[in-house]
Parts: C-alpha cells; sequence; structure tokens
C-alpha cells in the first residue's frame, strides 16, 4: 500500500494501528512502515501504534489515543480537573483509569498512565467529543482514592481546586452520592472533611 493511498483510506484519522493498516488492505506487511518511519511519514506514538509526521496534537487527540491505545480506560484524576479547568496546574502526563493493570507508556508527546481501579469503581465518565472522561466530581474522588496523600483538608487544599467552578458544574449532593457510590470510608471521610 503507498502512504497516499493510506491517507486516502484513513481519512481524517492521524493515529493508526499496524491491524487497522491490515483492515485497509489484508495483504499490508510491517516492512511498509519501517519504509515510511525511515522516510519521515509517520511517527511510532507506542508500541503498534502510529502518528501521521506532518500532525500535531493538541489535548483533545492526546485524550482520544489515551482510551484507543489502552482499552477500557477513562480520562480521570488531574488530566480531566485540568481539561475541565478546575484546577490551575496542567499535568505533564495523561493519566486514565482501566479495569486492566497499571501500565505506562511514553510517546513522543509525552507520558500516558493507566491506574488500574476495581471494576465496581469503573463508572463516572461519559464520551465528550470523541473520548471518555470522568465527569468532574468522579476525577476527584478517582484521585483521592488512588493518592494516599490526599487525606485531609489540608492536602485537598494544595490543589487549589476552583471549589467555585467545581459546584457550579456539580452539586455537594451529587458529590456525596458519587462518595458513598465508591464505597471506601477514607473517601468518604476526606469529602465531608473538605468539602462539608
Amino acid at each position: 500500500m503507498r502512504y497516499t493511498k493510506m491517507l486516502e483510506k484513513f481519512g481524517g484519522q492521524k493515529l493508526f494501528s499496524v491491524n487497522e493498516a491490515r483492515l485497509v488492505e489484508p495483504g499490508f506487511h510491517r516492512p511498509r512502515l519501517n519504509d515510511w518511519l525511515k522516510k519521515g511519514y509517520i511517527k511510532k506514538f507506542v508500541r503498534n501504534y502510529y502518528i501521521l509526521s506532518s500532525f500535531t496534537p493538541d489535548e483533545r487527540f492526546l485524550f482520544s489515543a489515551a482510551n484507543r491505545i489502552y482499552e477500557p480506560s477513562y480520562i480521570s484524576t488531574q488530566s480531566a480537573l485540568s481539561s475541565y479547568g478546575l484546577i490551575p496546574d496542567r499535568p505533564v502526563t495523561v493519566t486514565s483509569i482501566t479495569t486492566r493493570k497499571t501500565k505506562n507508556f511514553n510517546t513522543p508527546f509525552g507520558r500516558f498512565i493507566y491506574r488500574k481501579c476495581l471494576v465496581k469503581h469503573f463508572w463516572g465518565y461519559s464520551e465528550d467529543g470523541g473520548f471518555l472522561m470522568a465527569s468532574p466530581s468522579k476525577a476527584l474522588l478517582d484521585l483521592i482514592y488512588l493518592d494516599a496523600s490526599l487525606r485531609s483538608k489540608e492536602a485537598i487544599a494544595e490543589l487549589r481546586l476552583d471549589t467555585r467552578r467545581f459546584f457550579s458544574m456539580e452539586t455537594k449532593k451529587g458529590l456525596i452520592k458519587s462518595a458513598e457510590k465508591m464505597g471506601d470510608t477514607r473517601v468518604m471521610e476526606t469529602v465531608r472533611e473538605a468539602f462539608l
């Protein structure tokens, strides 16, 4: 398959896998990828995934890619909170929650971290513009659950969470209900201490 044909077949898709290339062209051979890499047409994103060299990724693309390269997963914790404009810091990693084992990927565009959760905690997300992301309250609860250092009102304050904006997006009642659904006493105690 010629590179121009691949562009035509994939349309606006900027990230593709070896398997997707084979679906488009059943006789596709991996050495063709090596040729495209040498010519600078594509860059390796992570194992078995490639990106067009001419494309400059933005946050939406990176979040969508994070969902694709390790499924099932959704964007959460600081990545989601920052995207919602709820914390001032922009994380240098894209953090996702998954039911699979914890995993990290280093890409030319930054680090992707996947934190394992119990199946019963894999909820509270929705599709937003082509990727799955936690709601503001679930992103906060995932962070409290996964980070043992965030178990006090003072530690939560260090996040510099914009509580006015947060509670314009979520209600206190909704946050408490979600915390109760987590079924973790430490999370519930932290939420009560920090927000009630």
